[in-house]
């Protein structure tokens, strides 16, 4: 996808995916994937948040439950032949994603527009949300 703007032509190249293996991330990934096809040379990074609990636990607890969140994530990409890279944060989703997106100098960010926590989205409002008002970047929310 080419964007025109003031003489200039350039592209969405390095793209995150922010993932937490919901519906609604499944849904994402599906329109990652037609985006990333569109564009000849990109980095795709499927980024996980995990909170903060997650800190004592041993690497490989949190490897094998980010395997099971992202188990469908990564079998969609593979069939569709589209490269990637896991980056796993600890924190909270919102602070993490933007924090990432603004060192990784990110040109866009994907996301679903719910994830698994419908309590905690209910009573703060949603985790995409609070991301968009934040984040640097254009960000694709994806019902």
């Amino acid at each position: 996808m080419d964007v025109v703007g003031k003489g200039e032509c350039w592209m969405y190249q390095k793209i995150i995916l922010a993932s937490d293996g919901s519906e609604h991330a499944l849904r994402a990934v599906d329109h990652a994937i037609k985006f990333v096809k569109s564009v000849p040379e990109y980095r795709l990074d499927v980024v996980i948040v995990m909170n903060d609990g997650m800190k004592g636990k041993q690497a490989v607890n949190m490897a094998s439950l980010v395997e099971e969140r992202l188990k469908l994530t990564k079998q969609k990409l593979k069939k569709a032949n589209v490269a990637f890279r896991t980056v796993i944060l600890i924190g909270a989703p919102k602070q993490e994603i933007v924090k990432y997106a603004k060192r990784e100098e990110v040109d866009l960010c994907i996301m679903g527009s719910r994830g698994l926590n419908r309590f905690q989205e209910m009573v703060l409002g949603s985790v995409s949300h609070k991301t968009a008002k934040h984040i640097n970047c254009p960000i694709m929310i994806i019902k």
